[in-house]
């Protein structure tokens, strides 16, 4: 009987020895605490008009020294993890609700590249998808996700966002606008 409690008082031991091996290795490789991811988005809201519908081909290929600020959109955004570990992120386009006349989110264009200008993921082949387009955030009608994307450990994303009212839009003689907000989501 002696024996066997000894047995079981060593085979105790070493359970429990590799029990607390094994939280502090968990502890070091993943902290209980982590560093705030950065997000820089400028600027942080786009409000584009109805005075000059451009073609798809124009809207991909604006500069930012070239744009006019209320006719066409162009958005820098920058995503920064300095964490140990990679991180899910998605971009959304949140839809303002306008007091007066709103164009249609049809006729929206959005185009998202990286500070390369080469497209992103869902961008490619001459994709060039509409705010209607793009799939619901939440459920929430006007929440849009224009891109999901995983950010490295220890890395930096730089996305460029265009936006412009489509060439099929109708001039009309009435100023109609639409307006949204860019944000990150971890």
């Amino acid at each position: 009987m002696k024996k066997f409690f000894s047995h079981y008082w060593i085979l105790l031991s070493f359970s429990l020895l590799l029990l607390f091996i094994l939280i502090v290795f968990l502890i070091i490789k993943y902290p209980l605490y982590s560093k705030a991811i950065e997000i820089d988005i400028k600027p942080k809201t786009i409000e584009i008009d109805n005075t000059l519908p451009i073609s798809d081909v124009l809207g991909k290929s604006m500069i930012y020294s070239k744009i006019n600020k209320d006719i066409q959109g162009y958005i820098s955004i920058n995503v920064v993890n300095p964490n140990d570990r990679k991180v899910s992120f998605f971009i959304v386009l949140s839809k303002k609700e306008l007091d007066n006349l709103e164009i249609k989110e049809n006729y929206v264009k959005v185009y998202l590249t990286d500070q390369n200008d080469k497209p992103i993921k869902g961008f490619e082949k001459n994709m060039v998808p509409s705010f209607a387009d793009l799939k619901r955030y939440n459920n929430k009608s006007n929440d849009k996700i224009l891109y999901k994307g995983v950010l490295d450990k220890k890395s930096e994303l730089k996305y460029i966002l265009r936006s412009w009212i489509s060439d099929t839009y109708v001039i009309s003689n009435n100023l109609e606008k639409f307006s949204y907000d860019i944000s990150v989501i971890i």
